[in-house]
């Protein structure tokens, strides 16, 4: 069983196998411990005392000996929520030092898959709940494992936001949005013979366009004008299409 996670959540090696060996021992002394969780017994303590600050372990004592017992699986819960909370704190105060400069027209670039569905959370707190964009998609890609696992994490915020998608893709990849994408509510889906260009995202004052390739690049223009014109050709082209 792959226990990575734990240590992503702030857990040190030692720290998960002493836990780990108390789950299965129940209330133990430390000799039976160091001997399940491989620690050596000059750290066993030390680490110990790291779970119990942590609220992951606790002890009596019987007869001036510590007996130790690891807690609920479900406080883990419970410092993923407490570190949440310091990051939300960490964020306002690094906002509050941000140098920020609303240029009406200017361009970033984005590289990987990370980078990319960062930029749509962006954009989704950018446009706010209860709006709406509109997609050129691409084809045959969307078929792909990873870009499936990609769209229902940045389409899983969409839909916290209730943010509405219109999305123009060309009738020959209606299969693999009937199969993958159809289902994902909000979102309106209408297909056309025309071939326009592909992995263009039309958001307010917006236009993303992103190649997918083995390494993914995205091109964000930010541009009033830009994105005038693009909703205005999006629009006619809707029209015409077809569900």
């Amino acid at each position: 069983m792959d226990f990575e996670i734990l240590k992503e959540i702030g857990l040190s090696n030692r720290e998960i196998a002493v836990y780990k060996s108390l789950l299965k021992l129940g209330n133990t002394t430390t000799g039976p411990l160091v001997k399940l969780s491989g620690v050596q017994n000059a750290k066993i303590y030390e680490t110990l005392e790291k779970l119990i600050n942590k609220g992951l372990t606790s002890y009596i004592v019987k007869g001036k000996i510590k007996y130790f017992q690891a807690s609920n699986p479900n406080v883990l819960y419970e410092i993923i929520k407490e570190k949440e909370k310091k990051l939300k704190q960490t964020i306002e105060k690094l906002k509050t030092i941000q140098k920020v400069k609303d240029q009406e027209n200017e361009t970033k670039v984005y590289e990987g898959l990370n980078a990319i569905k960062s930029i749509f959370f962006e954009l989704y707190e950018y446009i706010g709940k209860n709006s709406e964009y509109y997609v050129f998609p691409i084809g045959e890609q969307l078929n792909s494992k990873e870009l499936i696992l990609f769209w229902s994490q940045v389409l899983h915020k969409q839909r916290k936001m209730k943010i509405k998608i219109k999305s123009l893709p060309n009738k020959k990849w209606k299969k693999i949005f009937q199969e993958h994408y159809k289902k994902f509510p909000l979102i309106k889906i209408k297909y056309t013979n025309q071939f326009f260009p592909t992995g263009i995202f039309i958001f307010k004052n917006h236009i993303l366009n992103i190649i997918w390739e083995d390494k993914p690049i995205a091109f964000l223009i930010k541009s009033k004008k830009n994105y005038e014109q693009w909703k205005l050709f999006f629009d006619e082209q809707w029209k015409n299409a077809k569900p």
